[in-house]
């Protein structure tokens, strides 16, 4: 369970790491129509990463079912990855920013890579 509740929290802090992100990037003066589909796909990918592990880690699914979601997740953190490179890219974020939450998504995927057994096991 310590696993599960680690993982969820980690969740929680990518996902509140995108939305500032994407109120930041929204405050720009002269926001491009690309930089704010960029923002909106954040946010919206972030709060599915949210519930497919909520879901995760609260239904009883198969080791199957749970192996899907992980695949799903890890999707939609490389999407949030390339968003954040988009929007850094259209100068609508600044780059030593970009960087650093590109790094804790970095650091987010692998824990999720690595434990992905240990704490579905923990689930089951």
């Amino acid at each position: 369970m310590l696993a599960s509740r680690t993982l969820y929290q980690r969740t929680l802090n990518i996902c509140e790491l995108t939305e500032k992100v994407s109120q930041a990037s929204a405050c720009q003066p002269r926001l491009k129509s690309f930089s704010l589909e960029l923002s909106n796909h954040l946010v919206s990918d972030s709060i599915l990463l949210k519930s497919s592990i909520h879901n995760a880690l609260s239904k009883d699914l198969s080791f199957h079912g749970q192996g899907k979601i992980v695949q799903f997740a890890l999707i939609l953190v490389r999407n949030l990855q390339y968003y954040l490179k988009g929007l850094e890219y259209d100068a609508s974020l600044p780059s030593d920013y970009t960087k650093a939450i590109l790094d804790e998504l970095r650091k987010y995927q692998r824990y999720l890579s690595m434990n992905h057994k240990r704490w579905s096991s923990l689930i089951n």
